[in-house]
């Protein structure tokens, strides 16, 4: 349990303990977020929430830097596709979505200490919330669970790791461009 698994590497990275890679999973985050402050909601055994730290070259942050959410969502389609045998879809610029509700979110932070640079990602997604919970969340929201995608979440958050990990090695090299057709076939 923590507050926000971003607010742990956050403060790991202005601790000077930050490590590339190092991910941050919570079973419940009591101030989790999504963008414009939005609250995300996670309960045990319900959702995953998890962060990643990655440290970014100087060369990537002075290339085009702001397609990183529209990877990340992919990475997550992707992972969320093949691990549970449903379509879902991404919503601009962070969501990934199932007929219009909402089923994962991205937020996506970064900051640079004595000019290195840092991103945390922080990846929500609802596996099983019960549906009193469902209705109190301020949009259209769904599960996986009700789709019918029964999969262990550590088997999820593995898929997703090794996906995002190879997804964004390419695009700290490649950019955006190698993935703009398949983008915007899931958008």
């Amino acid at each position: 349990k923590t507050a926000s698994t971003n607010d742990d590497l956050l403060a790991m990275i202005r601790a000077g303990h930050a490590q590339d890679r190092l991910i941050r999973i919570a079973e419940t985050q009591t101030s989790g977020r999504g963008t414009k402050g939005r609250p995300w909601v996670s309960v045990p055994g319900g959702s995953l929430t998890f962060s990643i730290l990655r440290s970014v070259s100087n060369d990537t942050m002075l290339r085009d830097i702001s397609a990183l959410p529209l990877v990340v969502g992919l990475s997550l389609v992707r992972s969320i596709n093949v691990s549970s045998d449903i379509d879902c879809r991404l919503k601009w610029p962070n969501d990934v979505v199932f007929h219009r509700k909402k089923l994962g979110g991205i937020l996506i932070e970064s900051t640079s200490i004595n000019g290195q640079y840092f991103v945390v990602i922080g990846i929500g997604i609802n596996v099983c919330l019960p549906q009193a919970l469902i209705a109190d969340i301020d949009q259209p929201a769904i599960d996986l669970n009700s789709l019918g995608a029964s999969i262990d979440r550590n088997t999820l958050v593995g898929n997703v790791l090794l996906e995002l990990d190879y997804l964004l090695d390419r695009y700290f090299v490649d950019g955006f461009d190698c993935f703009r057709s398949e983008w915007c076939a899931m958008h």
